[in-house]
């Protein structure tokens, strides 16, 4: 598979913008999307938001 300097930038682009935190609190705390679920990521903690 050949690519383009513009394409791989673009991917990467995306790539970045996929991983970034979804929302983000006090700066310490961010809402992420995780493989099974969104994850609420904080200093000292990482924890799976189930819905009930």
């Amino acid at each position: 598979m050949d690519v383009d300097l513009e394409r791989a930038k673009v991917l990467i682009d995306e790539k970045t913008q996929a991983d970034a935190p979804i929302a983000v609190y006090k700066g310490r705390c961010s809402k992420r999307n995780g493989r099974f679920g969104p994850l609420l990521n904080g200093m000292e903690f990482l924890s799976m938001l189930v819905k009930i």
